[in-house]
């Protein structure tokens, strides 16, 4: 897993999390050293690379399980690193009880802060993920496919991988990719 190394700080995170309670609201979240970010303003279009962690608890809630291995579900998650906040999702999948593996596709929402510039908005991310109910292990491919709220999250699109470790109490990994924003 090429986010490995990102997974004993997203553990400490996540147990941080647990102990801590619901996380503040977006505003709480605004990084006090970035500049203020102004709703009436627009820089172009800007390319950042994105790292971090997600955390989960749980991390998905099946909705139905059906006797051909498709299943669907909802959850959601919280992401720490260069975008911070909450994400939600609906899924749907296949899952072999044999191997345990499994894979599904899903629209993911964030809705948190940038804080590279402060500012606040939402991602819709189309994405695939796979793993093993057996290992724990998963992985998914984001395709960023739209973006509202302050100028920064305009026009968004991008790409973004990670990994991690998934049971039925929590779920952490690490998340990197290529994030384009603001309208040109």
């Amino acid at each position: 897993m090429k986010n490995l190394h990102r997974f004993t700080a997203c553990a400490a995170l996540a147990s941080a999390a647990l102990l801590l309670g619901p996380a503040p609201g977006v505003d709480a979240l605004r990084n006090p050293l970035a500049p203020p970010q102004s709703a009436s303003s627009s820089t172009g279009t800007t390319t950042t690379q994105v790292a971090g962690g997600w955390q989960g608890t749980p991390p998905v809630v099946p909705l139905s399980a059906n006797p051909d291995g498709t299943f669907t579900a909802v959850g959601d998650y919280t992401l720490n690193g260069t975008l911070v906040g909450t994400m939600t999702f609906e899924m749907s999948g296949r899952f072999d009880p044999a191997t345990g593996n499994w894979d599904a596709n899903s629209v993911d929402v964030f809705r948190g802060v940038y804080l590279g510039d402060n500012s606040q908005g939402t991602l819709t991310w189309k994405v695939h993920t796979w793993g093993n109910f057996i290992t724990g292990a998963n992985w998914a491919e984001v395709e960023i496919v739209g973006g509202s709220g302050d100028p920064t999250f305009q026009c968004s699109s991008g790409r973004i991988t990670w990994d991690g470790f998934a049971n039925p109490a929590a779920s952490f990994g690490g998340y990197s990719g290529t994030w384009v924003h603001g309208c040109p």
